[in-house]
């Protein structure tokens, strides 16, 4: 198999995700309760959806090309 620019993309979303979702991960445990931290947990959140769906879309393309 080779390497596609949806499998780059999809690798680098998918770092970009497990980033995200460790910091969003960090804040809710180590800040202090607070509406700012809220803020901030639901804007990870958000920001983690349209890498999610770029992952899934390289996996769905990576899955195509396979057979």
């Amino acid at each position: 198999m080779t390497w596609t620019s949806w499998s780059v993309l999809g690798a680098l979303a998918a770092l970009a995700l497990v980033v995200v979702l460790a910091a969003r991960e960090v804040l809710r445990v180590a800040v202090a309760p607070s509406v700012r931290r809220l803020h901030w947990i639901q804007g990870l959140f958000w920001f983690s959806m349209p890498l999610l769906l770029v992952f899934l879309a390289s996996l769905v393309q990576r899955f195509m090309t396979m057979s």
